[in-house]
């Protein structure tokens, strides 16, 4: 083994063993449950599928770290020495080693979140729906965001920001992370946060607290609670049912009492996945200065408030999240300074 084969490796080691782990546990649950739409044969097009945004995220990164967070006088020059930079031995392993985990991790991350269902019967929709009610002065805490979905042009914006922006950014990120910035504490305390945000948050946490969020509280509980939410998101979709509502009309076409929804359609609130990922972005924002922390904070404080005002997720589902993402965080520190060749340094 190469010095720095060994070292990316002894950098990255508890990312490796916490995804190994939980590919094979997420891999043996979803082909031990019956109604699992679980297809071994279509596995080689996981890392295809998942690794083309990466890729693409990279070149975001690397024009928006350029353009908006560095700005230099030499724009072009600067561009290229970061691209040079990307093709260091210890960047290609880090990124190559990103670039095979990252895809089935999120593939089984999407598995399991449609097993959900039928891991965990119970529904904590409607205690939810009262600690929001309790929290937030005796109103639920999209009413003090109606004013957002109100006009259609406004509501298309904002449904592109939280679904379409948000994975740009995610990917941008990571890829920029792994491929460019160099080997360092605040590198791989990010990414095996990254990763076990997926892990604990998305999928340990989702099970044990299994919601559907108020645009599925009809549906989980038999109340009307929320449908004045729903009926406002369907009056500002029109007719073509865009954003936000026209995705909840997909999701519930694929529920099934005998069969799982297949990847990626299945439904789970509690804990936001959206707000933990947007939470770590501003965590890791820090390190690159005063723009890019202002910058990741905004960014994180809207996919929270969108997240509300969408109907995907009660308020306390955040909370929860910033909770779990920021004990993550703490957890990602430690165990960093616990590698081999991690460097010895204090943790925020």
């Amino acid at each position: 083994m190469t010095p720095v084969l060994r070292t990316t490796l002894h950098n990255h080691v508890w990312l490796i063993f916490c995804s190994a782990i939980y590919v094979l546990a997420s891999w043996y649950v979803v082909s031990s449950t019956p109604q699992a739409q679980f297809d071994t044969s279509r596995n080689w097009l996981v890392w295809l599928n998942l690794s083309i945004p990466l890729l693409i995220g990279l070149i975001i990164g690397l024009g928006f770290n350029v353009i908006v967070i560095r700005h230099p006088r030499r724009p072009l020059a600067h561009l290229s020495h970061q691209v040079r930079h990307a093709f260091h031995r210890h960047n290609v392993m880090s990124a190559a080693i990103i670039l095979f985990l990252l895809p089935p991790v999120l593939h089984y991350f999407l598995e399991m979140k449609s097993l959900i269902p039928y891991l965990m019967p119970h529904k904590w929709d409607l205690f939810f729906s009262r600690l929001d009610f309790w929290i937030f002065g005796g109103r639920h805490p999209y009413e003090y965001l109606e004013f957002l979905i109100q006009w259609p042009w406004l509501y298309r914006l904002l449904s592109y920001i939280y679904h379409g922006l948000w994975p740009v950014v995610c990917c941008s990120v990571v890829a920029y992370s792994a491929a460019i910035s160099p080997e360092s504490f605040s590198k791989s305390r990010f990414l095996l946060s990254f990763f076990l945000s997926w892990i604990i948050v998305g999928s340990i946490c989702a099970i044990a607290f299994d919601s559907g969020g108020p645009v599925f509280f009809r549906e989980y509980t038999g109340l009307a609670t929320y449908d004045p939410l729903v009926d406002q998101l369907r009056r500002a979709a029109g007719s073509n049912e865009s954003g936000a509502y026209g995705l909840v009309q997909l999701l519930k076409t694929h529920q099934s009492p005998s069969l799982a929804a297949p990847p990626g359609l299945g439904i789970s609130a509690m804990p936001s996945m959206h707000v933990s990922a947007a939470f770590l972005v501003f965590l890791h924002s820090r390190v690159a200065g005063r723009l890019a922390t202002a910058l990741g904070l905004v960014y994180f404080a809207v996919i929270y408030i969108l997240s509300i005002a969408l109907g995907w997720h009660y308020a306390v589902d955040g909370l929860a999240s910033i909770v779990l993402t920021l004990g993550i965080w703490k957890l990602a520190g430690l165990l960093v300074n616990c590698q081999p060749s991690a460097p010895r340094t204090t943790i925020a």
